[in-house]
């Protein structure tokens, strides 16, 4: 088999152990955890399926199977709380990217047909915009250009790309008649790296909300929740690249444990006036500099940097 049908043979598996795990909800609460751990592994599993050679095809798998993580363990937790959905429910919750936590559901210009039109005019137009940008950013010839600017040039392009995609995606969703929560709130335009945080995967912060920071202790230990918080991210995100290119780099850990001390030291700092001047510079320089750890795993499963 080719790679692509390596990689459909993978959403098939994966795809079969989200249909298994609705009738194992309904099961006592013993077998259950189980059940949906064993639905877990097949579906951690199935990248896989597609050869060592083809590592950005099995990102791809390897970030279908972290979205089903996020979602099995959500709905087992509810299970296990009493808190079966429908069938529908059920399948309207896993195919719904935008939302994480089933007893949560996002509800933000849920039925505005006009103001959901506007939006996805408004975001898809930026989105062209700067995808001409990225086009001309990574088949630029940087071999004779400093790896530094390199670096700088095409993360802040991703940025300025990933913002009006996922967002406009969202909108559409919404005129489609789901709910689904804006992921970005302009992170690029933050003033603190708590506040970056604040602003980024949104969905997903409302998961490790639910699940990490509550449960290690919330707003009356928020330095242990946040700690939490960011090592299950960096854990999650160290799975997912170890998937990819069949090896864990360790490097996604170090990223997020800085970025979680970087949120704690900034948890309860609101600058004003010309310290949000300072504020955004320093946060940009410092996530600049971080993402070099994570853009590594990147480069590792992709071409994303020329090769010098």
């Amino acid at each position: 088999m080719n790679p692509w049908q390596q990689f459909a043979v993978a959403l098939a598996t994966q795809g079969a152990a989200v249909v298994l795990l609705f009738p194992t909800l309904h099961w006592k609460s013993r077998p259950r955890p189980w059940a949906a751990t064993l639905l877990l592994l097949i579906s951690l599993f199935a990248p896989f399926a597609i050869a060592v050679g083809h590592p950005t095809i099995r990102l791809i798998a390897a970030l279908f199977a972290s979205a089903i993580l996020i979602k099995f363990y959500d709905l087992t937790r509810n299970a296990m709380a009493g808190n079966v959905p429908s069938l529908a429910t059920y399948f309207w919750f896993i195919e719904n990217p935008f939302w994480h936590v089933l007893r949560r559901r996002p509800m933000e210009h849920y039925r505005d047909f006009v103001a959901n039109l506007r939006l996805i005019a408004i975001r898809f137009a930026v989105l062209a915009l700067t995808s001409f940008a990225a086009y001309a950013v990574f088949t630029y010839d940087w071999r004779r250009q400093p790896f530094l600017f390199e670096h700088v040039t095409k993360v802040l392009v991703v940025y300025a790309v990933l913002t009006p995609l996922v967002n406009g995606i969202a909108a559409y969703w919404r005129l489609m008649g789901q709910p689904a929560m804006d992921t970005m709130r302009h992170p690029l335009l933050a003033i603190t790296p708590a506040d970056f945080w604040r602003r980024w995967n949104r969905p997903t912060q409302i998961w490790f909300h639910e699940h990490c920071f509550l449960p290690s202790g919330g707003w009356r230990a928020p330095i242990r929740a946040t700690l939490v918080c960011f090592a299950v991210s960096g854990l999650a995100h160290e799975l997912v690249f170890g998937i990819a290119i069949g090896r864990v780099p360790f490097v996604q850990m170090c990223f997020f444990m800085l970025q979680g001390v970087a949120v704690i030291l900034t948890l309860r700092v609101r600058p004003r006036g010309w310290q949000k001047i300072a504020g955004f510079v320093l946060t940009v320089a410092f996530n600049l500099a971080t993402s070099l750890l994570f853009f590594r795993s990147v480069a590792l499963a992709t071409p994303f940097y020329a090769v010098r």
